[in-house]
Order: C-alpha cells, then sequence, then structure tokens
C-alpha cells in the first residue's frame, strides 16, 4: 500500500483498498464480520469454522487476491504504454 501510495497517489492506494476489500466481500459468508484495521489490513473473524473449511476459505481469498494482482498489474502496463505512447 506504501508503494502505491508513494508512486501512484493516495487516490490509487484508496482503489487498491477497495478491490481488497470487494475480493474479501467475494469469499467471505454472510455470517463472517470483516473490517480494515489498518491501511492494508484486514480481520477477518471465522466464527464456527472448523479448521478444514478455514483452509478451504484461505486458499479461495489467495485465489481472488491473485486475480486482484493480475488485474492491477494488467491495468498499471495499460497506463504505462498510454504514457509511452503520448510521449512519441
Amino acid at each position: 500500500m506504501k508503494f502505491v501510495n508513494d508512486s501512484q497517489e493516495h487516490a490509487a492506494g484508496n482503489q487498491l483498498t477497495i478491490r481488497a476489500a470487494n475480493a474479501i466481500k467475494d469469499v467471505v459468508r454472510l455470517i463472517d464480520i470483516t473490517t480494515e484495521i489498518g491501511g492494508d489490513e484486514f480481520l477477518i473473524p471465522c466464527i464456527e469454522c472448523p479448521l478444514d473449511k478455514a483452509q478451504v476459505f484461505i486458499e479461495r481469498l489467495r485465489h481472488h487476491f491473485d486475480k486482484a494482482d493480475a488485474k492491477m498489474y494488467e491495468e498499471k502496463r495499460r497506463k504505462q504504454d498510454a504514457i509511452a505512447s503520448s510521449n512519441h
């Protein structure tokens, strides 16, 4: 988050936080509570969730974040390409 804020401005960092929150929202159950506890830290207490289900939840969350990372890098590359094109 700090890298994004420092290199791309705080609005980009806010968008990254929103993407993270949306990725989490897509994975959690309706009974789960999700909260942001810091700029790039989220707390998700999984109530009444046995260990095997928690492991499945963690893998689903990782998968969603991998997709979000890929989209973020794709968007960054597209912006860099647009800047390079406008400089020629």
